[in-house]
Parts: C-alpha cells; structure tokens; sequence
C-alpha cells in the first residue's frame, strides 16, 4: 500500500517537474517579447467612478454572500427535518438482543 503512495507522489512529482520545464521552454521562446499592455484611451477615472464600480463590486459580492447564508440555511433546516435514526438503532439493536 505505502509503495502504490509512493508510486503516485512520485508520478506526481514527476509531471509537475515536467510541466514546468515545458513552462520555462515557452517562457524562454517569447522572452524577447514585449509584454502586452492594455491600451490607454487617456481617461481618468474620476473618485465618483471609481466609488461607484466598488459600490457595485461590494453589492455583487454581497448578493453572493446572500446566496450562500441562503443556501447554507436551507440545508441546516433540511437536516433538522431528518428523522433521529439513532433511535431506530437502538430499537433495531435491542430487537436483535432480545432474538
């Protein structure tokens, strides 16, 4: 069993070491280059803009936030709703005792 591990994390390791030498293949292949930037149309963004795309950010992500306390309450009621096995357990168990 320990040597099937091994044998992963070492295939493992393997493609890793491989993947980034391909990387620094392709890196060295274009590091003549120049690195791209975005084009400059000349506009300053003012603080009203600026406000505004983090009011709209914050209220994307609060929606987000919404979503998943929503989500996250749903499943805590649909777990309360389940029935207590355990006492059926107990039952099953001392039926079987008894037999």
């Amino acid at each position: 069993m320990q040597n099937m591990l091994d044998e992963g994390v070492a295939n493992v390791d393997a493609k890793i070491e491989a993947r980034n030498i391909a990387l620094a293949q392709e890196d060295a292949l274009h590091k003549d280059e120049p690195v791209k930037q975005e084009e400059d149309d000349g506009h300053i963004e003012t603080v009203e803009e600026v406000k505004a795309k983090m009011k709209a950010l914050s209220d994307n992500m609060n929606q987000n936030l919404a979503a998943v306390d929503s989500r996250a309450q749903a499943s805590q009621e649909e777990q309360a709703a389940m029935p207590d096995m355990s006492a059926l357990t107990n039952v099953t168990s001392t039926i079987h005792s008894m037999g």
